[in-house]
């Protein structure tokens, strides 16, 4: 019997909104990917790895409840130390860029990462990080086979309203945090992940792509292969 698979995007922390997501669709026994912005940054109460781990506990003994397994990428809210594989537990796993998982017969990939807007507001360490943006890596990308779905946490570069991806809404937060590089430093990294979704599509027949961090509900379709991007704070049925 197949596994129900779930696509939750960005809950910024509040892990009550995740819960309460999982409990009104009655959700049980399935698999749900996660695509980014998972973190706790908002309570920096939370910057605290006893108190990171302790809370991921929790809620990893609420989906074993369950019996649902969450696949968590690293968003740009999100600290990038807590994806090098050390938070994987039992129902809720925290996984490191290029992960692959199969799910009914069919491999996802995962790779999480995107840059600030709102850096110039936050403080490196605590709210931001240096090394949050995605990372291309050529040759991990160039051995992958049979990837049937994608999740990521920005988009690629094709086939969204400029406006909204990197048009007006950045040249704000540029112009108000006085961070002169951030429209271009967008651009060029939405660029990697077209060059990621090109090099994938050379091997692989990539049916569905989902991603976050945009905060409203977007499709497009680009050579075969359907991009989603998941509202703030929704759980979406994978079909």
């Amino acid at each position: 019997m197949e596994s129900m698979i779930g696509i939750q995007s960005d809950n910024h922390g509040n892990v009550q909104t995740l819960q309460t997501n999982i409990d009104m669709y009655g959700c049980s026994g399935m698999t749900v990917f996660h695509v980014g912005d998972f973190g706790y940054w908002l309570s920096p109460s939370f910057q605290d790895e006893y108190k990171y781990s302790k809370t991921l506990k929790l809620f990893n003994k609420f989906l074993k409840t369950r019996g649902i397994t969450m696949y968590v990428i690293r968003g740009n809210h999100d600290n990038p130390a807590y994806f090098d594989g050390r938070f994987i537990l039992s129902n809720v796993k925290l996984v490191p860029d290029y992960t692959v998982v199969s799910v009914n017969n069919e491999n996802w990939l995962l790779v999480g990462g995107a840059i600030s807007i709102d850096r110039g507001a936050r403080k490196q360490g605590i709210t931001y990080w240096k090394t949050e943006e995605f990372n291309l890596e050529y040759d991990k990308i160039a051995a992958l086979r049979d990837i049937k779905n994608v999740v990521t946490h920005t988009a690629p570069g094709v086939g969204l309203d400029v406006e909204i991806i990197a048009g007006q809404v950045v040249k704000q937060f540029a112009w108000a945090y006085n961070d002169n590089t951030l429209l271009e430093e967008i651009r060029a990294e939405r660029l990697q992940v077209q060059t990621m979704c090109d090099l994938l599509k050379e091997n692989n027949d990539i049916s569905k792509w989902y991603f976050g961090h945009f905060h409203i509900r977007m499709n497009h379709e680009y050579k075969g292969t359907k991009f989603t991007c998941v509202e703030i704070d929704a759980l979406l049925e994978h079909r």
